[in-house]
């Protein structure tokens, strides 16, 4: 009886474990290949740096203040759709691209570390020829990305906007520890990562009137290889020490900085934002009420404004 008993337990637990597995590779979202041929149809430009095919666009007059854009873990530079045309139109030359294992850059069989995106960024000015100090807006990881560039190459940097920038903390930082584990990261890649991540769109927003957009246009870079390999990458190769230490230097530059952060922002508390404030002191901080992770997405009309007088000062 009780041998009987084990054996169905240990069914269970397999069916447990192999539902989900088979469920994961049956909706696989990861079916084209980043090549020349795919690229050919997707919106922007292309440019090969040594790491790999990078998707960036760059617009606005060659003498004017370069912007550099710079998206974070929860969405490639689609997400600053609605902040482009306001630089742009204030005079400003503006260039966003994805990181890479993200959008539709490459997804190289590499550690995605700030060592990678450092380089990515310092290759990719470099091939665009731009050569004077640059301005950078970083969102959440993007703004850590900011942040250890700002750090290690000061002379390239005029201002720095950090909106909800990652530092020391971030919400469900003990789940992620279990997600990224060894083994137990690979099956949740392969089961539930594309589901999870297109769920977690919602967390980004305080309202729901332009989640459906968004989740849309972020369905689109999960269609390519490469994908989930990249994002579980990202989150193990990330190193919260480093990007404290990065801040930390960076709060000793006495640079122009501005924070901006959405009151009802689900992924980064307000505690590591005032702890931010006290690194980099003299920071000019606002707060959008009623916004989300990704504010300057989802209300441009106030946080475009407060960008542009900054940058424009």
């Amino acid at each position: 009886m009780l041998k009987k008993i084990l054996i169905g337990i240990l069914i269970a637990i397999v069916l447990i474990i192999t539902i989900p597995l088979i469920i994961g590779i049956a909706n696989n979202a990861e079916i084209y290949e980043l090549n020349e041929e795919t690229r050919t149809g997707l919106h922007g430009e292309f440019i090969e740096l040594s790491d790999g095919w990078v998707h960036y666009e760059l617009k606005g007059p060659e003498d004017a203040q370069s912007v550099v854009l710079l998206h974070g873990n929860s969405s490639p530079y689609f997400s600053f759709d609605n902040n482009m045309d306001a630089l742009l139109d204030a005079g400003f030359r503006v260039l966003r691209y994805d990181i890479y294992g993200h959008g539709f850059s490459d997804r190289p069989k590499t550690d995605f570390d700030h060592i990678l995106y450092n380089r990515q960024l310092i290759e990719l000015l470099d091939a665009l020829e731009i050569e004077k100090p640059v301005d950078i807006v970083g969102t959440s990881q993007g703004g850590a990305i900011a942040v250890y560039f700002t750090a290690h190459h000061p002379e390239r940097v005029r201002k720095l906007v950090l909106l909800a920038p990652l530092m020391d903390e971030f919400t469900g930082m003990k789940y992620m520890k279990i997600v990224i584990a060894p083994v137990i990261g690979d099956y949740f890649k392969i089961a539930i990562f594309d589901k999870m991540n297109l769920k977690n769109c919602a967390k980004f927003f305080s309202s729901t009137e332009r989640l459906d957009g968004f989740k849309e246009k972020y369905k689109l870079q999960m269609q390519f290889k490469g994908w989930k390999r990249a994002k579980l990458s990202n989150m193990r190769c990330m190193d919260l020490k480093e990007i404290i230490d990065s801040f930390k230097i960076v709060g000793k530059q006495e640079r122009s900085a501005l924070l901006i952060w959405g009151t009802d922002d689900k992924s980064i508390p307000e505690d590591s934002i005032n702890r931010m404030c006290s690194v980099i002191q003299g920071i000019e901080y606002h707060k959008i009420d009623r916004a989300g992770h990704v504010a300057h997405y989802e209300r441009p009309e106030e946080v475009n404004p407060i960008m542009l007088e900054f940058l424009l000062r």
